[in-house]
């Protein structure tokens, strides 16, 4: 609607009227330190899917960010 205005389609930028929204307050899950140990003696078919998990619980790192 911004690019709209600027191009000159429309004479009111309608951008500007939407509100935006508060976000809720989030509930972060995590494992316990016995819950990890556990889980790092657990037998997984797919190794490197394992060490990912277990990299991404030890540094706080997203699995969209350790992915690649």
């Amino acid at each position: 609607m911004r690019q709209a205005f600027e191009n000159g389609y429309t004479r009111r930028n309608f951008a500007t009227t939407v509100k935006g929204f508060a976000q809720g307050e989030t509930t972060r899950e995590y494992l316990t330190q016995e819950e990890l140990q556990a889980m790092a003696t657990a037998y997984c078919k797919h190794q490197v899917l394992k060490n990912a998990f277990m990299f991404s619980c030890l540094t706080g790192l997203r699995w969209s960010d350790i992915k690649s």
